[in-house]
């Protein structure tokens, strides 16, 4: 009887979910035809939702849409879901060494959330034709892709190059679902994606036309270096009681000596220690 549950509950989600991606995407063909009808008479806006700068993998879609003169590219600072058990000021701290970051490079910067009030800003109320998203999880809920995509079209590029095909976070969220474009590394991630994805049906289309994190290594293809470098950049998703999550696929916990050691015996390499932002709170959490 519990098994029959469980599947009946099962198809229950996924039916609701085809549903949902099916108003989604009526909707998104209504504010194409709305931007059509704009474009004509001004630039088209783009909001691309960062909460961390570690997080930016979209550098050179922002410099090609600014040059271009066709679009109004914009950084829209926001904070996590999880980031409400943060203080006011430590989530204001957060959010403004993140509108910093992009200010100093230049680029224009809105803040989509006010620490102080608990305010959440609808992307709507920034006019955004486009809105790109750097994650699929945690997102506060006016800004998740079945609010704003009845207001803008929405499109996903991952913050992480995929390669290693974890389903839980590269299409089984209603986020994937959801969004107008999901942008993959290649034609044969998007495929399995689709054909696994199938029954819930999504709102856009799942397209592999590379990463835009990669782009900085083809357009300076050219250059050359005679130095070695190696570059350490270990998760945080390690496996231990005090750091529970998901994925358990770090590997520094049993590595990070053994790499250390060889860095010290090979100082003819320049060794770039780059760990994952959460390592840090992740030890602290397991009493290291």
């Amino acid at each position: 009887m519990q098994m029959l549950l469980r599947v009946v509950r099962g198809l229950l989600f996924r039916v609701s979910a085809a549903l949902t991606a099916l108003a989604i995407r009526a909707s998104y063909g209504i504010v194409r035809r709305r931007i059509r009808q704009r474009k004509a008479n001004g630039k088209i806006k783009v909001l691309f939702m960062v909460n961390e700068p570690s997080k930016w993998k979209t550098q050179s879609l922002y410099d090609l849409m600014k040059e271009s003169g066709r679009y109004e590219p914009v950084i829209g600072v926001t904070v996590m879901d999880i980031d409400r058990h943060l203080s006011d000021a430590e989530q204001q701290a957060k959010m403004n060494h993140t509108a910093e970051f992009f200010a100093n490079r230049g680029m224009s910067v809105v803040r989509l959330y006010d620490a102080q009030n608990k305010k959440v800003f609808p992307v709507s109320q920034f006019y955004a034709d486009i809105v790109f998203y750097q994650q699929p999880y945690v997102l506060l809920r006016d800004h998740q892709p079945d609010v704003v995509g009845f207001d803008a079209l929405t499109c996903y590029v991952p913050y992480y190059v995929t390669n290693y095909g974890t389903r839980h976070f590269d299409y089984e969220f209603g986020f994937h679902k959801q969004v107008w474009r999901y942008f993959i590394l290649n034609e044969d991630f998007a495929r399995a994606y689709r054909r696994f994805g199938w029954l819930e049906g999504y709102a856009g289309k799942i397209l592999g036309l590379g990463h835009t994190g990669l782009d900085y290594y083809y357009l300076h293809r050219d250059e050359r270096c005679d130095e070695g470098y190696v570059i350490y950049a270990p998760h945080w998703a390690f496996d231990h009681p005090g750091n529970k999550n998901l994925e358990n696929y770090s590997t520094f916990l049993w590595t990070g000596e053994a790499i250390l050691e060889y860095a010290k015996k090979h100082p003819e390499f320049k060794w770039v220690f780059r760990p994952h932002p959460s390592l840090k709170v992740a030890l602290r959490n397991c009493g290291a």
